[in-house]
């Protein structure tokens, strides 16, 4: 269960130096940097398990990192940018090319294991959108289940973080705007939390409206998205949402080893259509190539879609094996590996879409601040800074570093600030939001919700392959729902009330996602059919959305590329020309 909670209890206040809101590899990591800048207090509140639960505990093994004694830094910069269609934040994108390998080191001394050469060196293999031409490596750990969280886990237990685990946190409490701690639920007896604290790291993730066929996140469902947008902080990138192929027969992932050791995309007459849409680097494409090829094919009656491996030899399957043990499982066991091949072709799908997974989230500076004082982001609850529109910043080493520099920074705030006061009017009102649906007699359980909201904008034509009277629909849909069903949101037990509350997340990121792509009028990172080119000349910009008591509010800003060293093309031009189910 973690560490037995030692924080200070002032009535039915908890108080902490610096709570942090999520059990992932984000938030453990800010939890130990706080601790080490002098937090005395630091509170760790996740909603499950810390370490057990999330995107991070099932990551696939993989980690793009940095190595200055052996990669050029303008190589990969300039493909980072490139690849994330120069929406990149190129000052943050520095930090994170300097601090990557310091975490990695940092994680090693914990007790992670990360494969080496026989010469000592970092192994480094390639993966989705990078190529034997391009700069970008990949190392990997052992990506067994659970491996990475369980190391760091161990290391918050060691240095007496405080863990409060089954604790769902529904919303902020703030005082003259600014946070001074956050309230929830206990998930299993329903009991009311408050938390009382001089810093607030929110790292609890995003989501993928539940609908991925990948293991281990099914507890995502962008609570930090409904936590900040109810609190009034700015969120940023929320223009795009991200989808990607994965295996549609098995709940797997590791699709970056996959196409990294020569898996092929085929349709249903044997063809290999990646060639079509990137004659040169094929599955190696960048990943909004990547992602948007497959809803191409698809559209144009191709489908259904497969990976191959069976080309792949004995050896490249030992290390797929080896990096993703719990593929080679669910592989052995459906009777798909033997011998050491890959006896089949495996059917595709598309998996998404996804608010916050590569780019969306709450918007930081470098010091991970929000534009509410007190308030730190990190992880996927963070607009992903360094990385534009793609995921090559590397989700899981922008955890790391984004984590430590949240904890750091806050440490830093938590030791100047005063000792906020809470207001207890509000904790008041914020206490029968967070129970309210237990209080109903009777009502529409969250999951009647979820799979609502699901039905409007999970097909593949709505957030993923776009067009504005497509989506205006989605969002007069989701709004009527969110209008006759919301008020009606009820729950039998604290299971039901998570749920809840899940589902009012999902309804609120699903308004955001729709509002903010229907404002982008432009082809970047995901296709627009009535808006078929990137336009470098008119949609340089980052969009902005916040809530609040006024509701939606949207602006955009101006990206400062005139003092970034890698600048764009200066032009506006079609999207995926070469592909054939291009509009």
């Amino acid at each position: 269960m973690g560490n037995i909670v030692k924080a200070v209890v002032t009535e039915d206040m908890i108080h902490a130096d610096v709570l942090v809101i999520g059990g992932g590899a984000a938030g453990i990591f800010a939890a130990v940097k706080a601790k080490e800048n002098g937090a005395n207090r630091v509170v760790l509140v996740e909603k499950a398990m810390t370490g057990k639960t999330g995107c991070s505990c099932f990551a696939a093994g993989v980690l793009v990192i940095f190595i200055p004694e052996e990669d050029d830094g303008d190589i990969w910069m300039k493909e980072y940018v490139e690849q994330g269609q120069y929406l990149n934040d190129q000052e943050w994108l520095r930090f994170f090319l300097e601090e990557g390998i310091i975490a990695i080191k940092e994680l090693e001394n914990w007790g992670l294991q990360i494969r080496k050469t026989p010469d000592g060196r970092y192994l480094r293999v390639r993966g989705r959108g990078s190529h034997p031409e391009r700069g970008l490596r990949n190392m990997v750990f052992t990506g067994q289940a659970g491996t990475l969280t369980e190391v760091m886990r161990k290391k918050a237990m060691a240095m007496d973080i405080e863990l409060m685990n089954w604790t769902m946190i529904t919303d902020l409490m703030t005082r003259d705007e600014t946070v001074v701690g956050a309230v929830g639920f206990d998930t299993r007896t329903g009991d009311f939390k408050a938390f009382h604290s001089k810093a607030t790291v929110l790292a609890s993730g995003s989501g993928m409206f539940r609908c991925g066929n990948n293991i281990g996140h099914r507890m995502n469902n962008n609570d930090a998205t409904g936590i900040a947008y109810r609190a009034g902080v700015d969120l940023m990138n929320c223009d795009f949402t991200t989808h990607l192929p994965f295996c549609g027969e098995f709940k797997m992932g590791g699709m970056q080893m996959t196409v990294g050791l020569g898996g092929k995309y085929v349709n249903a007459s044997g063809e290999q259509f990646m060639k079509d849409y990137d004659p040169v680097y094929e599955e190696s494409a960048a990943r909004f190539i990547l992602s948007n090829a497959p809803l191409l094919e698809l559209k144009g009656g191709r489908g259904p879609l497969y990976m191959d491996m069976t080309q792949l030899s004995e050896t490249e399957v030992e290390t797929f094996g080896s990096v993703l043990p719990l593929n080679k499982m669910i592989l052995e066991r459906a009777g798909v590996l033997v011998g050491g091949k890959i006896a089949r072709k495996l059917e595709w799908s598309m998996q998404g879409p996804s608010l916050g997974v590569f780019s969306a989230g709450v918007k930081i500076n470098t010091r991970c601040e929000t534009s509410k004082p007190g308030l730190y982001a990190a992880g996927d609850a963070a607009a992903k800074m360094p990385s534009g529109t793609s995921d090559n910043a590397g989700n899981l080493a922008f955890a790391f570093i984004s984590g430590a520099r949240a904890g750091r920074f806050a440490a830093e705030y938590a030791r100047n600030a005063t000792e906020p006061r809470p207001d207890r009017t509000q904790v008041e009102v914020l206490k029968q939001y967070a129970l309210g649906p237990l209080f109903r007699k009777d009502g529409v359980e969250g999951d009647y919700l979820i799979e609502a909201v699901q039905d409007i904008v999970v097909p593949y034509d709505v957030l993923m392959l776009r067009h504005g009277e497509r989506m205006r629909k989605a969002l007069l849909d989701v709004r009527k729902l969110s209008a006759e069903l919301l008020p009606l949101l009820y729950a039998h037990d604290p299971h039901y009330l998570r749920l809840a509350h899940e589902a009012g997340s999902l309804m609120i990121t699903a308004e955001i996602a729709l509002e903010a792509g229907l404002h982008r009028k432009e082809s970047r990172a995901n296709i627009r059919e009535d808006y078929t080119y990137l336009d470098n000349l008119a949609w340089l910009k980052w969009v902005h959305v916040k809530g609040g008591a006024a509701g939606l509010r949207l602006w955009m800003e101006d990206i400062p590329i005139e003092r970034y060293p890698v600048k764009p093309p200066p032009e506006k031009y079609l999207v995926l020309p070469t592909g054939p189910g291009v509009p």
